[in-house]
């Protein structure tokens, strides 16, 4: 079995397929004031702030920011 996979390591195309996989498996989703966005990057480009920016307005307690909810 590891021989088989080995052959993928050095394969470019299957290793761009596996990063981009992984890439959408790990997006969250995240309600902005009644919008649904996937990917704290798409929120940080409309809202002009980074993707650190758009987790922590979504994690803190501040009332100004009650409408930034992460979905799943």
């Amino acid at each position: 079995r590891a021989a088989s996979m080995r052959k993928y390591h050095n394969d470019p195309q299957f290793l761009k397929e596996r990063g981009e996989a992984i890439s959408a498996a790990k997006k969250k989703t995240y309600m902005i004031e009644g919008e649904y966005y996937i990917g704290a990057n798409i929120v940080g480009e409309k809202y002009g702030i980074t993707a650190g920016g758009v987790s922590r307005r979504v994690l803190s307690k501040s009332p100004k920011w009650k409408n930034w909810i992460i979905v799943l």
